[in-house]
């Protein structure tokens, strides 16, 4: 049996840390949250590191971000002067602020970029052409910006879980 629940646990770091990948994390930052959230309990860094075989210096590193980002608490525990972790159990929750955030930052260099565009779009065709299509690239940025500006800040893993039902309901309704 422990050999079986040894397999799942590595399997599922290893999803979970390319999940984070996709989401712009570091494959580290992954792993260490996949096990903090598979064990279900406060380990302290020494335990990732023997658990994850990664030296101290790349967990603690790692592990700010984590918190940084709200995944992971740092917890205390009578009659030890070490420092314990835990996940925060919503991944609905931090999934999506994660996506919001990347979602954010691109239309912010979008926008940060149509005004460098603009600049160089210049006299004659070719800037009649950049200038057509710098405020085709506006008017999308306007909508995306619109669009984040309707969606909530923030979800938990409850609410979300309900709005995607409802959602799917309303979708087969409207179909």
């Amino acid at each position: 049996m422990p050999d079986k629940l040894a397999s799942v646990e590595n399997d599922f770091i290893d999803t979970v840390s390319r999940l984070g990948s996709s989401l712009g994390l570091n494959r580290v930052v992954g792993q260490i949250y996949a096990l903090l959230f598979f064990k279900g309990e406060p380990m302290s860094l020494d335990d990732i590191c023997k658990s994850l075989n990664i030296s101290k210096g790349n967990v603690s590193i790692n592990i700010r971000e984590l918190e940084r980002w709200g995944a992971v608490k740092k917890s205390w525990t009578p009659g030890s002067r070490k420092d314990f972790y835990a996940a925060d159990d919503d991944v609905v929750g931090l999934v999506y602020a994660r996506l919001r955030m990347r979602f954010e930052k691109i239309v912010s260099e979008l926008g940060d970029n149509l005004g460098k565009w603009e600049s160089l779009s210049g006299n004659g065709r070719s800037g009649d052409r950049i200038s057509k299509k710098v405020g085709e690239l506006r008017r999308i940025k306007d909508a995306l910006e619109t669009l984040m500006g309707n969606m909530p800040r923030q979800v938990s893993g409850e609410s979300a879980l309900k709005k995607i039902a409802v959602l799917g309901k309303l979708k087969s309704l409207l179909s």
